[in-house]
């Protein structure tokens, strides 16, 4: 059975990309247009399916790692913002991609994709999730005690000077 992704799976990467577009990303020599139904809706893992997922599971630990960087919970259960779904898509397509070799045009777009997340992480960009699956604020104190300097919030010590 396959990975169970999040953000994106193989249906829905063929919708945005084409199944012929996938299957020359994963297996440059074959002739094959279409992937079957069983490859769509994960009961058969073929090798170039088993390569998509991977490159889906990459994007997917990518993203949830800017993401955490900028505080959010992830990953993101339910409520995906269609902006995540498409950075997932780009990731993806980036890491098949790089198998082979490929044109400008994926590179453009995986560069896209990471400005939109350091954007994310930043906070300059807030994403439209449910409440409770914000970004998470914390509170910073300095505190000095015997000549040291200590940065600490709500969470742990995040920085610790002697002087």
């Amino acid at each position: 059975m396959a990975h169970p992704h999040l953000y994106t799976n193989v249906a829905k990467l063929q919708n945005r990309f084409g199944a012929r577009y996938l299957i020359q990303l994963t297996d440059p020599t074959s002739n094959d247009s279409a992937f079957t139904a069983n490859e769509l809706n994960g009961t058969t893992v073929t090798p170039r399916i088993a390569i998509i997922n991977d490159a889906i599971q990459s994007a997917e630990a990518t993203i949830n790692g800017y993401l955490r960087a900028g505080g959010y919970h992830v990953p993101i259960p339910d409520g995906i913002p269609i902006e995540i779904q498409n950075a997932t898509a780009d990731i993806a397509t980036y890491v098949l991609a790089s198998i082979h070799g490929s044109n400008e045009f994926v590179f453009e777009r995986y560069d896209n994709a990471i400005k939109f997340l350091k954007a994310v992480q930043k906070r300059e960009i807030m994403l439209d999730i449910p409440n409770g699956q914000q970004p998470q604020t914390y509170a910073f104190a300095v505190a000095s005690r015997n000549g040291s300097t200590t940065l600490e919030n709500n969470a742990n010590v995040v920085y610790s000077q002697v002087l």
